[in-house]
């Protein structure tokens, strides 16, 4: 699937509102926010339309994967999907598996984490990737890029790409493949190990990490 797709679904009492861009998101919120909700009156409204008496309206085909069923396991039901957005229950376990999302489950132990740091040393920064930032630095000029970057949902197939890191990755090295600073995973060139390049990459990060690089730029 290529691009972003709307969803609005709703009851007499409640509304949902959300825009999906990304292979893999994690919907957030409190306990009692409505989370579970909202995924009981999008399989009532697939199961059985207005009867249900829920609406959802979308611009792309939709599943909802509530539990196991007996007898088949979650790859079973959910790869042989094509075009179709795939909500998950946070309570199935396999969606902390490496077979299914590494790290993307664990974010919010992450962020967890940090807060309790009492020290308050860390800063956190998780661009989509490092070749993410040589391509928002400006150090590669292409009409095109702007808009790359500003709607990537647009130019990124998840069918092809299982993250937005791998097709930055290959667009770094696309864009760059005829030129003196050829970018490569297996060795960096040293075009982007030069003093002012690398102040230009920087200028990505965050102010709190700008700040402890200033003893090092």
């Amino acid at each position: 699937m290529k691009g972003s797709y709307y969803f609005r679904v709703r009851s007499k009492r409640m509304l949902f509102e959300f825009t999906i861009r990304r292979n893999i998101t994690v919907i957030k919120g409190d306990s009692a926010t409505g989370k579970t909700t909202l995924l009981h009156m999008m399989y009532e409204y697939l199961r059985i339309g207005r009867e249900s008496g829920y609406t959802v309206s979308t611009d792309s085909n939709y599943y909802v994967y509530l539990r196991q069923e007996i007898g088949r396991s979650w790859q079973d039901i959910l790869e042989p999907l094509e075009d179709t957005v795939i909500f998950i229950e946070e309570n199935n376990n396999f969606v902390f598996s490496k077979e299914f999302a590494a790290f993307g489950s664990m974010i919010e132990n992450c962020l967890e984490y940090f807060d309790t740091r009492i020290d308050r040393r860390i800063a956190i920064l998780m661009p989509e990737s490092f070749e993410y930032l040589i391509l928002n630095s400006g150090l590669i000029q292409s009409g095109e890029l702007p808009q790359i970057l500003n709607a990537t949902s647009d130019y990124v197939d998840a069918g092809e790409y299982e993250s937005w890191e791998r097709y930055f990755t290959q667009l770094l090295i696309s864009m760059t493949s005829d030129e003196i600073y050829q970018y490569s995973k297996k060795e960096l060139n040293e075009y982007y190990l030069q003093y002012r390049n690398i102040r230009r990459i920087v200028s990505n990060f965050p102010d709190a990490i700008k700040k402890k690089q200033k003893r090092f730029l």
